[in-house]
């Protein structure tokens, strides 16, 4: 789903395109269209949105600060209905307005126990009503109208490195014409105030001190201009401290106004800002962030508002991080996790309207005679289907029925029809029959490992010169081994010989032919041997014997 943020501003328009997949958002593309002196916002707003390569989906926007108010409220329920009139209840007695004329939503922030802690955000019908009609003017239909408070807070809670902090934290969003200061504290929105100081003051100042015309005193703002903080004046020449000082003189307000703002942030929640940060077009003026932090004694720190919730790793450049944050925060506002809980300024009688009025239903003919034309061919291809498969089941079975007969000779009929229906008894009936014929083909089967085979093998090996006589040879698988298995079984051999040189040449050839020989210790005997005065020995061999021991 496409989604287009959307912040009116009154030097230009800019807008944040994301995407919107399963939970899950990319930011798309950002636009911005500088408004002329004359020319109308939402005018140019539709040709913004005509000049897209992809219609959005859904359009978000945010009502002016000034044109809203919030209540941060405890109630003792965690029903919805329950809250929705007691919400009610309660801006009856705090707020100077008719009920017909105030309009409201509200977000639940958190709820402990039976408990809930409520965000409500009020306005005027007539805001609502003015601010869709100038949308509907130009044929754009806004899906989402928040607040400018909601639409920081959703940016905020989308970026780890500030949603996870737990002090408070001010965000300043100076524009061309006006300011914002938001606190929030652990994710939950505290505070906003709008003043009437922006870009623009920068620029009339310039104007005033030089004399030049205001289009290049906005130039040289944008090109040459700075302010000095306190730290860094002794370092500059005169001329760079009479333009930084008509910088700070006219910064005094913002100043004073955001002392005071923390100052009753502290009251509130009893802790100090732990610091602020800084956005939108002003914020980009060399200095500015040193020369407030000095001022204020509070860290100033830039607000990377693209490049903070970016999935990609994407960084964007400083005047898109600082320009695009209500737009983007607006957008955020519809995603996934946050629609939800949004506040929702275009519910109730500001719904956005179906498009209908009286229908024609002759436009059902094409479509109706196409779903019927697709339907039978749907119908026809499922009976083609069902007629292949039955024939090709029957050849199956008759192929299945022939083979049965086939490898058990001599079965009825009915053994090969319960065969076939239960084929976990023909897959039984087929492995005992071919065992049997396993077994039948090593009783048939001529082998080579014979003991006598061994014993030509080994005396072909042993040297006719040499005075040996086998007194014991056993060969072969204990009684208990089934027939047929691939165990040589076990070999023990004694043999007699005239002297240990003997002994040890007929070890030598048997340590070829037997597997983990062991030689027994020599045994004299009392006869002597071949020379008459040495006497013969008896020495015996055990291990397995090996498969090339054998020979061809």
């Amino acid at each position: 789903m496409r989604i287009l943020g959307v912040d009116i501003g009154t030097s230009s328009i800019k807008a944040v395109e994301i995407d919107s997949t399963f939970g899950r958002f990319e930011i798309r593309e950002y636009h911005e269209k500088v408004l002329a002196a004359d020319s109308n916002p939402y005018e140019a707003l539709s040709q913004l949105i005509a000049s897209l390569p992809k219609k959005p989906d859904r359009i978000a926007t945010a009502i002016r600060t000034s044109q809203s108010s919030f209540r941060n409220l405890q109630l003792p329920t965690k029903d919805r209905k329950t809250i929705q009139s007691t919400v009610s209840f309660e801006l009856e007695d705090e707020l100077p307005y008719t009920e017909d004329s105030l309009f409201f939503d509200f977000s639940i922030i958190s709820q402990v126990g039976n408990s809930s802690k409520i965000h409500v955000a009020t306005t005027l019908k007539p805001h609502i009503q003015n601010l869709i009609s100038q949308f509907q003017s130009f044929q754009i239909e806004p899906d989402l109208i928040t607040t400018e408070f909601w639409a920081i807070r959703t940016l905020i809670s989308r970026m780890t490195t500030l949603s996870t902090l737990t002090k408070p934290i001010g965000v300043i969003v100076c524009g061309n014409n006006r300011s914002l200061f938001y606190a929030g504290n652990r994710n939950q929105p505290l505070s906003i105030r709008e003043i009437p100081f922006g870009g623009a003051d920068l620029t009339t100042a310039i104007c005033r001190k030089y004399g030049i015309p205001i289009d290049q005193a906005e130039t040289a703002k944008l090109t040459n201009g700075f302010v000095l903080a306190p730290s860094q004046r002794t370092s500059a020449s005169q001329e760079q401290k009479d333009f930084s000082d008509q910088i700070a003189l006219c910064l005094r307000d913002l100043v004073r106004e955001v002392r005071q703002f923390s100052m009753g942030i502290r009251a509130n929640t009893g802790e100090a800002l732990d610091a602020l940060y800084l956005t939108g077009g002003t914020s980009l003026l060399p200095g500015l962030g040193r020369f407030l932090s000095e001022e204020l004694g509070i860290p100033v720190r830039p607000l990377l508002s693209l490049s903070g919730v970016s999935k990609s790793g994407l960084t964007f450049a400083e005047a898109v991080d600082a320009g695009f944050t209500l737009a983007l925060g607006s957008a955020l506002a519809l995603t996934k996790g946050d629609k939800s809980s949004a506040i929702q300024l275009r519910r109730g009688e500001f719904a956005k309207k179906a498009e209908g009025g009286s229908f024609d239903f002759s436009h059902l003919k094409q479509p109706v005679l196409a779903f019927c034309i697709v339907y039978a061919c749907f119908l026809l291809s499922q009976f083609y289907q069902n007629w292949e498969y039955d024939s090709r089941l029957k050849q199956t079975n008759a192929q299945l029925e022939k083979s049965v007969k086939t490898f058990f000779t001599g079965i009825s009929a009915g053994a090969t029809r319960t065969y076939l229906s239960k084929p976990q008894d023909l897959k039984k009936a087929i492995h005992r029959d071919l065992e049997k014929q396993r077994e039948l083909a090593r009783l048939l089967t001529q082998t080579n490992r014979t003991p006598l085979k061994y014993l030509k093998a080994l005396s072909q090996a042993i040297n006719k010169e040499s005075s040996v006589d086998l007194v014991q040879f056993q060969l072969g698988s204990s009684p208990n081994q089934p027939y047929g298995s691939d165990d040589l079984g076990d070999l023990s051999m004694s043999f007699i010989v005239d002297s240990a040189a003997v002994a040890d040449k007929i070890s030598s050839i048997l340590s070829s032919r037997i597997d983990g020989i062991q030689k027994s210790k020599p045994e004299e005997l009392a006869e002597l041997g071949s020379d008459g005065k040495s006497k013969r020995l008896k020495i015996t061999f055990t291990g397995k014997p090996m498969e090339s021991a054998y020979g061809n």
